[in-house]
């Protein structure tokens, strides 16, 4: 656009029939090809990816808890191995001590027996407290995890919680473990 004119400043012409152009260009979009469709398409796709997350992450929960139960079932072998083992060993202990009185049996023999008895006892022992970290563990995997008191440790287990840590000291031997509630 060419526009011709008089300049005047304070009644004085300074220009006669000066030109200039001035040139504005707008561009205003009328019309978004696809935007909307596009956000749709977006949207569903997230919403498509949050479901295969948490898909994924109930897959690996149950298999945790699978897992513990697993490990709680294998324990409660463990332990019921351990208690058998440990009747056999007491029962050897017994007559390997009648027969050294009558002296049927050397004293080496009798004391390696009292041996296999403690090294029963002791892995019973074992069995248990392991029995009680998957107990733990399992409940942690279901999610009932609270502030659980040792019921069926009372025989075999002195329980001291003091502040974030749980003592297990075993009643007839000198074991003694710990175990780390809090947060690592």
């Amino acid at each position: 656009m060419i526009i011709f004119t008089d300049w005047k400043v304070n009644d004085e012409t300074l220009m006669k029939k000066g030109a200039f152009s001035v040139f504005l260009n707008v561009s205003v979009p009328l019309f978004h090809f696809g935007e909307r469709t596009n956000k749709v398409k977006s949207a569903k796709v997230k919403l498509e990816q949050a479901r295969l997350e948490q898909e994924n992450v109930n897959e690996k929960m149950l298999l945790e808890l699978m897992q513990a139960a697993n490990n709680l079932d294998e324990a409660r072998l463990e332990t019921e191995l351990s208690e058998r083992s440990l009747e056999q060993a007491e029962e050897n202990m017994k007559v390997s001590g009648k027969q050294y009185e009558v002296g049927l049996e050397t004293l080496s023999d009798y004391l390696e027996a009292q041996v296999l008895w403690q090294q029963a006892y002791q892995t019973k022992v074992d069995a248990h407290f392991q029995l009680y970290v998957n107990y733990v563990a399992y409940l942690k995997a279901a999610g009932q995890l609270q502030m659980i008191k040792p019921v069926f440790w009372t025989s075999l287990w002195n329980v001291q919680n003091t502040g974030d840590d749980l003592y297990l000291s075993g009643s007839k031997s000198s074991c003694t473990r710990m175990i780390t509630c809090g947060s690592q």
